[in-house]
């Protein structure tokens, strides 16, 4: 540990974080927690410049403050996950369900409402990393799950719907081929938590419903099947077409 209490960061990191958040406070806070995981952390705090630096895709996960002066969050996450599949978690002193629902709802993978633990932060950033770790190519034996009028790649990371492109983000794309491997079989939050976000997350359980919804949205422009099933009371099945 260094003479400001810092823990020593090795040349290689864990991985890049962007931070968008104009609370220099909270970003020396966050730049605390993040560097003595051994994260590299960049720092903007301008909504409109965290845009240009978010869809340079040059960062392992995104963090996004709701309020910002140029641009704010929703808008930045709505445009970023329009280009690149990183990993955005909305960051807000607002601690209401609706507020979570709706950061989600914009293609937010997470939400942390302010004040927070650090130790948390750290937590969800690692398990955002790993889902995009996990979002690696695959084997050349599953290269193509054909669902119907529904076909995923998961080596190129796309989905298509009667051969229309469908844009999803990293998070969505990961539920989607763990319940395209097991069609028919019905999941309920915890196992689709378990499965793409890790058996240690710890965070909204309702972040399940927001994916999903916004998955069966995207479906809906191209086809009248829902794909998604709500099986009352259970969980969720991905139904062939």
């Amino acid at each position: 540990m260094n003479a400001e209490g810092r823990l020593n960061v090795k040349e290689t990191h864990c991985g890049r974080v962007l931070v968008v958040e104009d609370d220099l406070r909270v970003a020396e806070m966050i730049r605390f927690a993040l560097e003595s995981a051994n994260f590299q952390m960049v720092h903007v705090d301008d909504g409109r410049v965290g845009l240009e630096q978010a869809v340079s895709g040059q960062f392992d996960v995104i963090l996004l403050d709701i309020r910002l002066p140029g641009m704010d969050g929703y808008s930045i996450c709505r445009e970023a996950q329009k280009q690149v599949t990183t990993p955005i978690m909305m960051l807000s002193d607002r601690r209401e369900d609706l507020d979570k629902v709706l950061g989600l709802e914009t293609g937010a993978d997470d939400y942390l409402g302010k004040p927070f633990n650090p130790l948390e932060l750290v937590a969800r950033v690692r398990a955002l990393q790993r889902r995009k770790r996990l979002g690696a190519p695959e084997v050349a034996s599953e290269d193509r799950l054909q669902l119907g009028h529904l076909q995923i790649t998961p080596s190129s990371r796309q989905v298509t719907i009667q051969g229309q492109p469908v844009h999803l983000t990293a998070t969505e794309f990961e539920v989607l081929v763990t319940m395209a491997r097991r069609p028919g079989r019905v999941f309920t939050r915890q196992d689709l938590i378990d499965l793409c976000w890790g058996s240690d997350w710890v965070g909204f359980e309702k972040t399940v419903d927001v994916h999903l919804r916004r998955m069966r949205k995207k479906f809906s422009e191209w086809t009248d099947h829902d794909y998604i099933k709500s099986v009352r009371g259970v969980g969720y099945r991905l139904e062939p077409g």
